[in-house]
């Protein structure tokens, strides 16, 4: 674990001291106070105190404004003393924490600061630090700190100045670089450096900057469990900690997401409960993210799991009346999720039983996204009715509003729907749908009437034919078109009429001609045109190559198509 400092060549490295350093014949602002107290005034307490106040809330260039008012009153002889390092260290703190302002603003300021002879100090430098950590300028920020490291001044950098750049990696998900300098931490605070020491702030930032590779973010958080158990209480793990790394396998695709998340939830519950530790208890988010990693697993039995870890929240919550983990709109939204994606008969029931939990309890109201999720299980089920019902009851409702995602979903319930008339059914919400004046129909929306014609059979047929082709009439529908719209278009036509019926050749003609025309011809398209035809018929369709005269492949097709 050695040192990182980059091998500039000298002319780089002496660039870099002119940027960063001060003049050695700047008057110490302790002196400047220590005068303007002895004159028993004290100007400079309340402008800083103003300054501090106007960078807190952000407010930047109203502090660069009061503090230039000042120099220039100071310089007219109207004001007895110069603004001092603390006062130019509030304005660059607020530059720095303004990420909607340009770096370049505290750099202007602290080049100022250097022109007035006002010696900067450590939080000088952490600040400047900050401002291009935020703003993700990585490079920059560690010039700085090589800065500090080599000047071999009484300026030496410390924890908050290592942490600063940490968090600037952490930003651009550098977990690498990040990991990198948190070892030059520790290897300095080993060789003694008493002023730079890895806590658990820093190794936090480096657990953000893997949130894209969750096994190595819990490999380092087993790091800083084997190091407090060591007998290291500064790199003690917190909630924040293992809901990182919790949060980056939620995030993954990897097939063992869903077991190490709940893996990890079991691990700090039992560190909270059996050695007393109440910073490493999970909280809302935590639950929220097994939760999530959970209902996205699709694997058997994921979302009885889900369920499960929000009636262990319940329980705690109502135990204890602890808010920190008291289940929000997101935990229940997310266990909803889980069971619209779970293939059981009994996934819908679950998903409006805990609807109905949320609107009879005073923990949690639901939005409008948790009605998503459950019209979302309602239409994998295809319950139709119970979707419309759903729709009726939120049309009703004065706190939530109805969009065209939720109509969609009920479409989609048709389309799924044991009904031999789905196509009806469908083509009848889609004219009420188009009477609503608030939401407007969209080609997911005309795509599903399309999907309840492709899945129709038996006596209904006929009509859900006539709907498949009338849907096509309409200018919308071929203006919006995409190539599910024409896939479901051929899939009708070979679900809906014999290969001997003569309409179904004349249609699947015409409509491989709108397809073609509009450029909208994809791989899966042709492959359902394929099922629709006969052989002879696809040839028509499709070029032949002229040695084998069979038809050319997808790749070898006009490119308009």
């Amino acid at each position: 674990m050695s040192s990182t400092v980059p091998s500039d060549d000298i002319a780089t490295r002496k660039k870099r001291r002119t940027r960063f350093h001060y003049s050695k014949k700047s008057i110490p602002a302790i002196q400047q106070k220590q005068k303007s107290l002895a004159r028993g005034n004290h100007p400079l307490v309340s402008l800083n105190l103003n300054l501090d106040s106007l960078a807190k809330s952000g407010a930047a260039p109203r502090a660069q404004e009061l503090l230039q008012r000042i120099e220039a009153l100071h310089e007219e002889g109207y004001y007895q003393v110069a603004p001092d390092v603390v006062s130019y260290n509030s304005v660059l703190n607020a530059w720095a924490r303004s990420s909607s302002e340009p770096v370049e603003r505290a750099v202007e300021l602290f080049q100022k600061q250097i022109g007035q002879h006002v010696r900067p100090t450590l939080v000088t430098y952490n600040t400047l630090i900050l401002a291009f950590s935020k703003r993700g300028q990585a490079e920059d920020a560690k010039n700085i700190l090589d800065f500090l490291l080599e000047q071999g001044g009484d300026i030496r950098p410390d924890t908050i100045s290592f942490n600063s750049v940490l968090y600037a990696y952490a930003v651009n998900g550098d977990g690498i670089q990040a990991e990198s300098l948190l070892k030059e931490m520790m290897q300095r605070a080993a060789n003694g450096n008493v002023h730079v020491k890895a806590d658990t702030i820093s190794f936090n930032t480096v657990l953000h900057a893997f949130r894209n590779d969750p096994q190595r973010a819990q490999d380092l958080v087993s790091h800083m469990e084997t190091l407090y158990q060591a007998g290291n209480e500064d790199v003690e793990p917190d909630v924040y900690s293992y809901t990182s790394v919790i949060r980056a396998w939620a995030s993954s695709k990897n097939k063992h997401a869903a077991t190490n998340a709940k893996f990890l939830l079991d691990t700090m519950e039992e560190l909270a409960e059996t050695q007393d530790r109440p910073l490493v208890a999970p909280n809302t988010v935590t639950y929220s993210c097994v939760i999530k990693a959970l209902a996205t697993s699709r694997k058997a039995g994921s979302a009885q799991d889900s369920q499960q870890v929000l009636e262990r929240m319940l329980e705690r919550y109502e135990s204890s009346g602890n808010d920190n983990v008291k289940p929000d709109v997101v935990v229940f939204s997310n266990v909803i999720d889980a069971w619209a994606r779970d293939s059981s008969e009994h996934s819908a029931s679950r998903a409006l039983e805990l609807l109905q939990q949320m609107k009879t309890s005073d923990i949690v109201e639901p939005n409008a996204r948790t009605y998503t999720s459950v019209f979302r299980a309602l239409a994998k089920r295809g319950e139709c009715n119970a979707a419309e019902l759903l729709l009726q009851e939120l049309r009703e409702s004065p706190r939530l509003s109805l969009s065209t995602i939720h109509y969609n979903s009920v479409l989609d319930a048709h389309a799924k729907s044991p009904y031999w008339n789905k196509a009806d059914r469908a083509m009848d919400f889609l004219l009420k749908m188009e009477r609503d004046s608030n939401v407007a129909p969209d080609i997911i929306t005309y795509n599903s009437v399309l999907s309840a014609c492709a899945n129709t059979y038996g006596r209904g047929k006929n009509r859900a034919l006539s709907v498949c082709v009338n849907m096509f009439k309409r200018p919308v529908v071929l203006e919006r078109a995409t190539p599910i719209t024409y896939f479901l278009l051929f899939k009708a036509l070979a679900k809906l009429l014999p290969v001997s019926d003569a309409r179904r050749w004349n249609l699947i003609q015409q409509g491989f001609k709108l397809c073609t025309k509009s450029g909208l011809l994809s791989q899966r398209v042709l492959t359902q045109v394929l099922r629709a035809c006969t052989a002879e018929q696809f040839a028509r369709l499709v070029p032949t190559d002229g040695t084998t005269k069979r038809p050319v492949p997808y790749s070898k097709l006009p490119i308009e198509w």
